[in-house]
């Protein structure tokens, strides 16, 4: 369980520092440009191409039978951010792979 926990923790604190990172790159923008409102908040759209970036640089090890064990065991109940996270990683994770079966040389 420990594991469990370390992972999935590891996880979600990887995706919201890159949320938190392009919410403040967003919004340094918009004080630069002068504006005040919410056009420039950061969205899925903006968080996951980054995302896939840091995943084919951070190479991490065993990560797909990671999420095949985080996918088996994670709680039902898992709801709101937490799961948002894990599922914008997952979504980064299954871009990776179709890529990588597309064309094995991309990311190498």
């Amino acid at each position: 369980k420990q594991w469990y926990q370390r992972r999935v923790r590891g996880i979600m604190n990887c995706v919201f520092t890159i949320f938190k990172l392009l919410f403040v790159g967003a919004s340094g923008l918009t004080i630069l440009e002068g504006r005040t409102d919410d056009s420039s908040v950061p969205g899925a759209d903006d968080l996951l191409p980054v995302l896939i970036y840091v995943i084919i640089h951070a190479n991490p090890p065993n990560l797909l039978s990671t999420i095949d064990y985080i996918d088996n065991f994670t709680p039902r109940g898992i709801t709101g951010q937490d799961q948002y996270m894990l599922m914008q990683f997952r979504g980064a994770v299954e871009f990776i792979k179709s890529m990588l079966h597309k064309n094995p040389r991309v990311v190498r």
